[in-house]
């Protein structure tokens, strides 16, 4: 899943750890999940360090951050993967490098996953790898729901979630099956 408003309050380029915020629904959402069983990976872009506002260290710290605050409220992650330039590379979403990179190292069904953003990117990456795509309203993806719709759908999520405490009831609900036809519908409910 995405990082920044997704997980995190997307205020910009976070370039330190006390700007750090969970979004409501995050721990909860995340926590289910993985008691549910599912992995979680979390897959980012961070073109702020190529523009140079903040270092691969200051990253780590902010990521580190981002741990703490679940960890306290229960909630982990298997692994975070980012991509630190704003140039094109095969690792910068909506490319695949960091998703084929997750998937050898941490032995993933891609058939039996879901990718979770905010973006159009996020939906892009889910299309490219062949994996569903799950919209969340938090962060970016409210706008892009409403005054971009049309190409929200044209990306064909299978879900338009509330926030991440949503996606994980849809999931475990029995909801999550790849084996539905799309119909139109609204906010939690399959598309």
């Amino acid at each position: 899943m995405d990082r920044d408003g997704t997980i995190l309050d997307n205020m910009g380029y976070i370039n330190h750890p006390e700007r750090v915020r969970l979004l409501p629904g995050a721990s909860r959402g995340l926590r289910l999940l993985r008691e549910a069983g599912w992995k979680i990976v979390v897959i980012t872009n961070q073109g702020g360090i190529e523009r140079g506002y903040y270092t691969h260290d200051i990253l780590h710290l902010i990521n580190l951050r981002m741990l703490e605050l679940l960890w306290k409220d229960g909630a982990t992650i298997d692994a975070l993967y980012y991509c630190p330039f704003v140039s094109e590379s095969e690792l910068k979403k909506p490319n695949v490098g960091m998703i084929e990179r997750a998937v050898r190292e941490l032995d993933i069904d891609l058939e039996g996953s879901f990718i979770v953003g905010d973006q159009l990117i996020d939906l892009e990456l889910a299309n490219r790898v062949g994996c569903p795509g799950v919209f969340v309203l938090t962060g970016f993806g409210l706008g892009f729901y409403e005054y971009m719709r049309d190409k929200v759908e044209a990306l064909k999520p299978v879900y338009v979630a509330r926030d991440l405490s949503d996606v994980a009831e849809w999931v475990i609900n029995g909801e999550g099956s790849h084996h539905f036809s799309l119909k139109k519908g609204g906010v939690g409910q399959k598309l």
